[in-house]
């Protein structure tokens, strides 16, 4: 490469060096010239070295901004092995992303740098990761007031804005089988003018690594709810409500906090199946399902128990106002008005930690027992422990 680049000077100099030959040559036959030989060569031989200086230049030049890039490339290199071995060693999506905004900002000593997910099925987003506040996860916002990653978002295409204000902006799409799952935002006042084939190159790479761990989040999530969801109501299943008891149990026991217990049962549902056919009695199913989901506190757990029965569990809640509970759930029951089919009754027993009940057992035994006794008394009602129980 050099020697190419010292062609045209060493040229200048064999062309300096003939005219010199030739001058002198004709001082030796007396030759009368009008020119001082020696102030020309004196100039051709700066205009050679001049020559050579700029060549000389733009090569170490050239060679800065080769090493510079390379450099670069290095890093992000780097970036990416690290980024590659977080997501091998790491089933935690959230750790992933984290390292992913965490290594960028770094990279492109961003003011901001951020993960955004886009739920596919409801058009929510939300930020997943943000450094800096790594502590505000999963953020609701709203995608049109964020232009750039609206544009980004619609257009599916990279986006780079180098001299935006009050800092320059990238956004970029991730695209997994498809569907855009969510963006890369990133806000930086030290972004170059031009984006370099291989910042470019890393975004892209960035962009897939982070939606791939986003579509295994969002399959996971999805297996995840079918394994503890009950198919018919949407409510969660036996498995999950006995999970989730065990966790509430303990949590009530450590912190010496009531803990109550429901067992709903519907009455006479084998004859709406009998009169109407199994079909109408799932309508029944689900709709009482949706009724004791609506009538139920943020903090209190749903779940179908098996058959016609379903379960509340009720943290912080003493037994008498967990009897109020039931109450309120049983006229609601009865109240709602099923399509062709009517009204249906429930009913309901109650038991209570640690009033009467100190184990997870104990609290789903003396509930049954409570229902069997309210079944036995004429239905629709709520029936709870008293010691007479024990006796039978």
């Amino acid at each position: 490469m050099l020697w190419r680049d010292l062609r045209l000077v060493l040229f200048s100099l064999f062309v300096v060096s003939v005219l010199f030959g030739v001058f002198n040559y004709l001082r030796l036959f007396h030759f009368q010239l009008d020119i001082d030989i020696e102030r020309f060569l004196t100039l051709a031989l700066f205009f050679v070295v001049s020559i050579f200086y700029i060549f000389l230049s733009e090569r170490l030049t050239q060679d800065a901004k080769t090493s510079n890039a390379m450099m670069e490339e290095n890093r992000i290199a780097e970036v990416m092995v690290e980024i590659t071995r977080s997501l091998s060693t790491s089933l935690n999506t959230e750790d992933v992303l984290f390292s992913i905004v965490t290594r960028l900002s770094e990279v492109l000593e961003a003011e901001e740098c951020s993960i955004v997910r886009i739920d596919p099925k409801t058009g929510a987003v939300k930020i997943v990761v943000r450094v800096p506040n790594a502590e505000e996860r999963n953020v609701p916002i709203q995608l049109d007031q964020y232009p750039e990653l609206k544009h980004a978002f619609d257009s599916r295409r990279f986006l780079y804005v180098p001299d935006a204000k009050p800092a320059g902006v990238i956004a970029v799409p991730m695209i997994a089988h498809e569907s855009v799952l969510g963006l890369i935002y990133v806000r930086s006042g030290k972004l170059k003018p031009i984006l370099s084939d291989a910042t470019a190159r890393f975004f892209e790479v960035m962009a897939s690594t982070a939606a791939n761990a986003l579509r295994n989040a969002q399959l996971f999530e999805e297996v995840e709810h079918r394994a503890r969801t009950d198919f018919l109501t949407g409510l969660p299943n036996h498995r999950f409500f006995q999970a989730t008891l065990t966790v509430e149990l303990g949590r009530a026991q450590r912190h010496n906090h009531p803990l109550s217990l429901l067992i709903i049962d519907l009455d006479f549902l084998k004859e709406v199946n009998d009169r109407f056919g199994h079909p109408s009695g799932d309508l029944v199913i689900r709709t009482i399902a949706e009724t004791i989901r609506s009538t139920c506190r943020e903090i209190d757990f749903a779940a179908r128990y098996g058959g016609e029965e379903f379960t509340v569990i009720l943290p912080e809640t003493p037994l008498a106002g967990a009897i109020q509970v039931a109450d309120r759930i049983r006229e609601r029951i009865a109240a709602e008005q099923i399509s062709r089919i009517g009204s249906i009754t429930a009913s309901v027993g109650v038991s209570n930690y640690p009033v009467n009940a100190l184990t997870k057992e104990d609290l789903i035994r003396v509930a049954d027992q409570a229902l069997y006794v309210a079944k036995n008394g004429g239905r629709d009602r709520v029936a709870y422990f008293n010691y007479q129980m024990l006796t039978k």
